[in-house]
């Protein structure tokens, strides 16, 4: 495993976790966390999710006439999620469970251990990927989320109220963001 960074290849790993030691791991991983996803404010699930928040906007006539869409999206975002804040993020949420019959220094062992294990072939040598998600695991979806979940509330939080108060809303698609905005 190389540790040259300057050796580190172009672009993001998107390495498929079918059939490799992580995936039932995964997996659960991905089962404990996708409800609390759905809870979140800005969450948008897919297209005709978001298509149907555009229809709630016009028939509920709330929308301001000088409402602009501004779109931002997190570039390499699965691979650049700070492994020990993304851990912490998905522990934070993991707290909240009704049921905790799997404990949750369990589910964040077994997360560390998917995140730490993407190991891929690249020109016939092998490397592992050191930061971020792999692209390619089940939990990366739902772990990028709750990640994104605890960075925007704490974004929005420490926002200036005068700023605060010209986000119309906040929607967010993993880390492609829909921000309805009533300022310049």
């Amino acid at each position: 495993v190389h540790k040259d960074y300057t050796r580190i290849p172009k672009g993001r790993p998107i390495i498929s976790g079918c059939g490799t030691n992580t995936e039932r791991i995964s997996w659960l991983c991905d089962q404990v966390g996708k409800d609390f996803v759905k809870n979140q404010n800005s969450f948008i699930e897919d297209t005709p999710d978001l298509l149907r928040y555009f229809k709630q906007l016009n028939e509920s006539n709330s929308l301001p006439a000088n409402c602009k869409p501004i779109s931002l999206d997190l570039k390499s975002m699965y691979s650049n999620i700070p492994t020990e804040e993304g851990i912490e993020a998905f522990k934070k949420e993991l707290e909240n469970r009704e049921d905790k019959t799997i404990p949750t220094d369990f589910l964040v062992k077994l997360l560390r251990l998917v995140l730490q294990s993407n190991v891929f072939e690249f020109n016939k040598e092998f490397w592992i990927q050191l930061l971020g998600t792999a692209m390619g695991t089940r939990a990366a979806p739902t772990y990028a989320n709750i990640f994104m979940n605890q960075l925007e509330t704490e974004m929005l939080s420490n926002c200036p109220n005068h700023l605060r108060e010209l986000i119309f809303d906040w929607k967010r698609f993993i880390e492609d963001i829909l921000l309805l905005f009533l300022g310049t």
